[in-house]
């Protein structure tokens, strides 16, 4: 099977903008099929989102997905390197 995605988008990158794309992405991975989760993210807790994400991931043999701007990217980085 597909392994499940679980998606960080940081809100931060501008409100509109991040309920857009997480709009678009979720149109794209219902129509493939593809196996999701949406991971909260509290204001100003990219970090610990990332890192939850990453550890569940590594728990379910799952992908972290970071969406967002290079702060957002590299807490996603970061949190890979340290659960993965």
């Amino acid at each position: 099977g597909q392994a499940e995605f679980f998606i960080v988008i940081n809100p931060g990158s501008g409100a509109r903008q991040a309920h857009e794309k997480r709009a678009e992405i979720e149109a794209v991975l219902k129509g493939s099929g593809r196996r999701y989760r949406f991971m909260p993210v509290a204001p100003g807790q990219i970090v610990s989102a990332c890192q939850q994400a990453a550890q569940l991931a590594a728990q379910e043999h799952g992908v972290l997905v970071a969406v967002g701007g290079d702060g957002t990217l590299n807490a996603g980085a970061q949190a890979a390197l340290t659960y993965g």
